[in-house]
């Protein structure tokens, strides 16, 4: 199950108008009248009207998706309680300056760095805009409340159950401020701990003259795949451009590049944690250690300093897979002005990252967004119990660097097997071939025999599955029953035998 519902209005880079920057969003287990956030506004209330016209059922809280929604373009909007603004270029805006002042319900803030936030001031003026923005607490409820974030490293709640943190990332270059920075976004949903990580537009570090993506690696690292399993960054160019055309954004050779460093930061931190393990089980006493600190500190001070070593180089060999359970989701791309290529720019673009990624067996998942979809992002925990889903809190860990990438995860217990209930994880994507991985959990058994486990592909378009349900109804495959065998005897069978019952549960 997802842990937020993002709905793409648009995801494009420009220079259509159509098509840009801007995704709403709220907490999976809330509804849309609860409120929402707009990460980003380029295109706004008119493209949004279209989309909902092409895809009725789009903020629709049931489980029919054909059904049309009570809301209009205009109530949706006037639902947002907040804006997360990366950074002020017109792409990104436009939207929010076009419906400022005309909007119902309580008064809206603009959450953004200071500087971004000071940019925003110079569109609400009087000159180029009215002044529909102010910083004062007590203004008219019809006026934007502009609501600055900091760069730390520290969460600030913005809405019901979400956090978010901001770091800083370069954007190019302009004539008045040399660097021009723009932001990524940590989002986490409180409760249950889970986050994604959001880029404004971004250039390659290895072009910037003041590189600050590696220390969004870094802050990321440690919490891929268990708590942060989805990336949104942009991609504006397709393979070829040279540096020199970049204009503060990227392309496919740069993102893949820079997935690798993102991927050399996560086996450094893994490697990091089991040394600390390794040091804490088989270390010296308490004492001993104590002991030992003291005398390094006594001859510290009559030897001479050495210099800090960098850290030791990470074999290629080494990032295999180290990005296993990451979704990544390409968004920004330039439109197709001259129509070079027969389909959808973002898929192009998608597919380019996508081989290069793999060449280099990273192990992420390549996707390409589409306007007008829903997206349900991060894998909860669950317990399944007669197919009813309860949440669940210490299963997933222990097998989420394996298969957190299904679509559908079952794991049932052998039936001698009674000191663990059954779980489930479930996760459901847009897509027409659904993976789905059945786990049985086997007893510990010597010799460290790991849990079987079953993938079978579910086609939605063999079925009898309706288009408009394709990524929300599969066939969900539940263990019914298990038959003992000697450790002889499955040796020589090679097999045990499973009996499986077949469901059907829409999501």
């Amino acid at each position: 199950m997802p842990t937020f519902d993002l709905v793409v209005v648009g995801c494009g880079g420009g220079p259509f108008e159509s098509n840009l920057s801007a995704y709403l969003l709220k907490p999976c287990d809330a509804v849309w009248e609860d409120g929402i956030i707009a990460l980003e506004a380029g295109s706004g209330l008119g493209t949004l009207n279209q989309i909902m016209k092409q895809h009725p059922g789009l903020f629709n809280d049931s489980k029919d998706p054909l059904k049309p929604s009570r809301f209009s373009a205009y109530q949706i909007y006037s639902l947002i309680r907040c804006f997360l603004i990366t950074h002020a270029h017109l792409d990104h805006v436009t939207g929010l300056v076009l419906s400022a002042g005309c909007l119902k319900g309580p008064r809206k803030r603009i959450h953004a760095a200071r500087h971004v936030i000071e940019n925003l001031e110079a569109v609400f003026s009087d000159r180029i805009w009215p002044k529909l923005a102010s910083w004062s607490e007590k203004d008219d409820d019809h006026k934007l409340l502009y609501d600055p974030l900091k760069f730390t490293k520290t969460y600030r709640k913005i809405f019901r159950d979400v956090s978010v943190r901001m770091m800083p990332v370069t954007h190019g270059r302009n004539i008045t401020t040399g660097v021009y920075e723009s932001t990524a976004f940590f989002l986490r949903h409180d409760p249950s701990g889970q986050e994604f990580l959001f880029f404004g537009d971004v250039e390659p570090d290895s072009v910037s003259s003041r590189p600050f993506t590696l220390a969004t690696w870094k802050a990321a690292a440690p919490k891929i795949p268990a708590t942060l399993s989805a990336l949104f960054i942009e991609c504006s160019w397709p393979s070829g451009r040279s540096d020199e055309l970049l204009y503060g954004h990227l392309c496919p050779e740069h993102l893949a590049d820079e997935l690798a460093a993102l991927a050399m930061e996560v086996v450094r931190t893994r490697g990091s944690h089991k040394q600390a393990v390794t040091e804490e089980m088989g270390g010296a006493s308490s004492n001993s250690r104590r002991k030992s600190e003291r005398k390094s500190k006594d001859d510290s001070a009559t030897e001479p300093k050495r210099k800090r070593q960098r850290p030791n180089p990470v074999e290629p060999e080494a990032l295999r897979d180290a990005l296993k359970g990451l979704r990544v989701y390409i968004i920004h791309c330039k439109d197709d002005l001259e129509g070079k290529y027969d389909r959808p720019i973002q898929r192009v673009v998608a597919d380019q990252v996508r081989a290069l990624v793999d060449a280099k067996g990273l192990g992420a998942e390549i996707l390409s967004v589409e306007q007008g979809t829903h997206i349900g992002m991060l894998t909860k925990k669950f317990r399944c119990s007669d197919l009813k889903l309860c949440l669940h809190s210490d299963f997933f860990d222990s097998i989420s660097t394996d298969i957190c990438r299904a679509d559908i995860i079952i794991a049932m217990p052998i039936v001698s097997f009674t000191t663990r209930p059954p779980q489930v994880i479930a996760h459901t994507k847009n897509m027409n071939v659904v993976k789905v991985y059945i786990i049985m959990c086997a007893r510990f058994m010597p010799g460290g025999r790991r849990p079987g486990v079953e993938e079978l592909d579910y086609d939605l378009r063999s079925g009898s599955v309706p288009p408009a349900e394709a990524g929300r109804k599969f066939k969900l495959y539940q263990l019914n029953s298990f038959e003992n065998v000697s450790d002889d005897q499955e040796k020589k069978n090679n097999k045990t035998a499973r009996y499986w019952e077949e469901k059907k549960m829409i999501f």
